[in-house]
């Protein structure tokens, strides 16, 4: 069975984005654009330091179908830079500086961009930028120089907008050409279905690593509405989002139901004026049942990077009943799913299949990866027009009795933690890039923790037997300079042998449960502050018993469980503490000792509850 999009909305798909831009700044010029913490640009403002930047690009080289690499701190210069890729008619390709060296090196170097966008401090972060190097701060005064004028580059619907990079089975992340019809098709889309205006606020907290980014930033600006950019350090720390919804009344934001769990366990009451977006990975129920008592209305988004961002939507609400279904949706407008079996024959109704998905929504396929793109870009079988593809996700579904899309898991090794999406395959070759590791399986794992994480099976090589634990210790070290932060095993188990099966392949299902325990000998607690941090590890962890020694992220800690333990001792203790705290003294016997040192020595960094 095929499954029809919306018909189209707004037809309006030849026509830009930065061009509806343009739109917005000529008609309300004095309006806020953009918002970085204390700093602020109106559409004129926006408008003419992009096309400063634009013009100068252009002088260097920047044009339709040439790729320019943009490696900038989240900033009002990251919305600038944005803009004047896309103004200059050039396909941005935009990295975290926060990622591993080698990683950013490779990626630049896979893009071939003749081009690169960025900051001073972000030149070390490449091995061998281009000739063209671009820095904003350091080439301000020529910029500057340039006129504040559109531009009218020579494109086409067809031509690339940007690239997004995304985990590899391979061992190298692979790089998604989406054209500028495909992006406009998102926005257009969900600019009626939502019904944003120019009066909308938006606060955008992911990273550009996270395709959601590019919707984050470009989806306000595309309406004539505020978009709120947080920093760096700020987007993990749940307090800093409530405050910043509520200072700039934020009115539309996206994110991971991790992000959304986050605020809920910090105590966040909801706001009944904000329409919210959930996607990355399955929306649970108990949360959507809080979401849609406490917003004007919950959407659920499903689509992977290869489908520009989203391909179907539904509006989560109470049924007939006051029941919630939880469900991926219905395809957008000018999107088609369909739900096929091995021989890519449809399916029934509740029967399980491959989900496919067909429209002018799909990428141009991967970048320097014709055998790629060929294996998952296929011919469509139930066109007759010349030349359609179906994308297969490997993502299995089947429909409910209404037509909607029931998510039900991937059919590979490919994972959704947090809502980064990770092919298990990219981490075990570079385990096994290691000379002392043999043989190395990841595996993602729940085990009844209320959060999935990342295990690493090990065979060491048997010389190396008896170092164990120093291997450990230089095997975290390699993988942070290889990968980023949410692709790092939380937790490494070493075994004799790998177990298998009766056809002689390694048994993933007999991998045995990790012990969520550390290292060291555990120590319990000495006084009644160790003994209470010790009750909220375990509440958040799910791991009983912890020890004053043990390090939280060698128990499966990460930066959103990292809130929560925050968020239980400003309650239990009645004391506020940065996020920072918990990455720098990972144990209790280190936050408790900090904790007695901050009340001894500095009582206005720590303020009670009461004085809020």
């Amino acid at each position: 069975m095929k499954l029809k999009s919306d018909p189209l909305i707004n037809p309006q798909l030849n026509k830009f984005i930065f061009t509806s831009f343009e739109e917005q700044a000529t008609k309300n010029p004095d309006s806020i654009a953009v918002v970085f913490e204390e700093h602020a640009l109106t559409y004129r403002e926006l408008n003419e330091k992009s096309n400063q930047l634009a013009h100068f690009l252009k002088h260097v080289g920047a044009g339709p179908e040439v790729i320019v690499a943009i490696c900038v701190e989240r900033s009002l210069e990251l919305a600038i830079g944005l803009l004047a890729i896309m103004k200059v008619g050039s396909a941005f390709a935009a990295f975290d500086p926060t990622l591993p060296v080698e990683r950013l090196s490779y990626m630049l170097d896979d893009t071939k961009a003749p081009i690169l966008l960025t900051q001073e401090n972000g030149i070390p972060l490449f091995s061998h930028p281009p000739a063209n190097t671009v820095c904003i701060s350091r080439d301000s005064q020529q910029i500057n120089a340039y006129p504040n004028s559109n531009l009218s580059p020579e494109l086409f619907p067809s031509s690339i907008s940007y690239i997004i990079y995304t985990s590899g089975s391979t061992g190298k992340p692979k790089g998604s050409l989406i054209t500028h019809q495909s992006f406009s098709n998102i926005l257009h889309y969900f600019q009626e279905k939502l019904a944003i205006t120019a009066g909308d606020t938006l606060l955008a907290t992911a990273p550009v690593t996270f395709d959601m980014s590019v919707f984050e930033i470009f989806m306000p600006l595309f309406t004539g509405g505020k978009l709120i950019i947080e920093s760096q350090k700020k987007v993990i720390d749940i307090k800093s989002i409530k405050k910043h919804i509520i200072e700039h009344n934020v009115t539309l934001m996206q994110g991971t139901p991790a992000i959304w769990k986050a605020l809920w366990s910090d105590g966040w009451p909801g706001k009944t004026d904000m329409t919210i977006l959930c996607g990355g990975e399955p929306l649970p129920k108990n949360l959507a049942e809080f979401l849609t008592s406490r917003c004007k209305s919950l959407w659920d988004i499903y689509g992977p990077s290869e489908a520009t961002l989203i391909s179907s939507t539904t509006q989560i609400q109470p049924n007939a009943d006051n029941k919630i279904i939880i469900s991926i949706g219905t395809p957008i407008a000018n999107v088609e799913c369909f739900v096929l079996d091995e021989e890519l024959n449809p399916t029934l109704f509740g029967s399980i299949g491959e989900l496919y998905i067909s429209g002018i929504n799909l990428a141009r396929g991967y970048l320097q990866r014709a055998d790629l793109t060929a294996e998952k870009f296929i011919p469509n079988p139930f066109s007759k027009k010349s030349g359609e593809r179906m994308y297969r996700t490997g993502d299995l579904v089947r429909y409910f009795s209404d037509g909607s899309l029931e998510y039900l898991g991937r059919m590979d090794d490919q994972v959704k933690i947090r809502g980064f999406r990770i092919e298990l395959g990219e981490i075990e070759n570079v385990l096994l890039e290691m000379k002392h590791i043999q043989q190395a399986i990841v595996l993602a794992r729940q085990d009844g923790a209320e959060d999935k994480y990342l295990v690493a099976y090990c065979v060491s090589k048997k010389e190396r037997e008896e170092n164990k634990n120093h291997d450990l210790d230089k095997i975290k070290t390699y993988l942070k300079t290889k990968l980023p932060y949410y692709m790092i095993p939380n937790i490494f188990v070493f075994l004799d042998k790998m177990p298998l099966s009766v056809n002689g392949k390694i048994d993933r299902a007999a991998l045995p449960k990790p012990n969520l325990t550390a290292k060291a000998a555990y120590i319990t607690p000495r006084n009644e502050l160790e003994t209470q941090l010790t009750h909220i590890w375990s509440d958040v962890l799910g791991i009983q018993p912890i020890g004053i020694e043990d390090n939280f992220f060698d128990l499966g800690g990460h930066s959103l469980l990292a809130v929560k333990i925050i968020s239980r001792i400003r309650m239990v203790c009645g004391l506020e503490l940065p996020i920072e705290l918990l990455f720098t003294h990972p144990t209790i016997v280190q936050i408790s000792q900090e904790l007695d040192s901050l009340k001894k020595s500095d009582m206005n960094r720590i303020l009670p509850l009461a004085r809020e």
